[in-house]
């Protein structure tokens, strides 16, 4: 579910308030590091080094259940995932990291972190011709919140299913009065119906019509993001 749970989260960040940052690879749908193919040896940030560090001298060296427990800690927590070179191009060297340098016929020296080992697959050279990839979404979904910053950006947010440990569903209010933008994201794998928010709930004296606009799924009739 790679490439659906990137564009989920692509279109959640858009329709939230305040700045908007993507982190280098968060707009291919890059992952961690996988465990099988990037061993702990490769983590070179400092607090997860001490942290695996500590538990060895702490369990024992030869402790491999609290060992593979720690490392799978770092699969989550470790800085080093975020910092890992950005995979340009899956047929160049270490993930193309110096294209310009290759083409030149000069060396190409190993990065001081090692290169993604999911770089062949997940890359953004793949990604830049594809309408359906998580490159040509991300690139929709900032245009979509420039266009309507008013909402999306400065717009007032209201949570209509805070209990709900499935779905996240919001809506995006504007401060004069107008156009509101109601965001329904499903979290798992599974279908989920939902009910249409009331009136009371949206603050309306009656229930609105509701105007698909944006969707992570095409041909779906762009549920996902309802302009109301």
């Amino acid at each position: 579910y790679r490439v659906r749970s990137a564009k989920l989260l692509s279109l959640m960040q858009a329709c939230l308030s305040g700045t908007q940052y993507v982190y280098q690879g968060q707009e291919i749908g890059l992952v961690n590091a996988p465990k099988d193919t990037y061993p702990v040896e490769n983590y070179l940030d400092i607090d997860s080094s001490l942290f695996y560090k500590m538990v060895k001298e702490r369990y024992g060296a030869d402790n491999k259940a609290e060992l593979d427990k720690a490392f799978a800690a770092m699969q989550y927590m470790a800085r080093d995932h975020a910092r890992l070179p950005m995979p340009w191009n899956g047929k160049g060297k270490y993930g193309g990291f110096s294209e310009a340098t290759e083409a030149a016929g000069k060396e190409v020296k190993e990065p001081w972190m090692k290169h993604h080992p999911l770089s062949g697959e997940i890359n953004v050279a793949s990604q830049l011709d594809d309408p359906d990839s998580v490159l040509a979404f991300w690139r929709k979904m900032l245009r979509f919140r420039q266009e309507h910053a008013d909402l999306l950006v400065y717009g007032d947010f209201k949570d209509l299913r805070p209990q709900d440990r499935d779905m996240f569903v919001f809506v995006k209010e504007p401060l004069q009065g107008g156009d509101r933008v109601l965001a329904v994201l499903n979290f798992t794998t599974e279908e989920k119906s939902w009910e249409v928010p009331s009136a009371a709930e949206l603050g309306l004296p009656e229930t609105p019509k509701l105007v698909p606009i944006m969707s992570t799924h095409s041909g779906k009739g762009r549920e996902g993001v309802l302009g109301a």
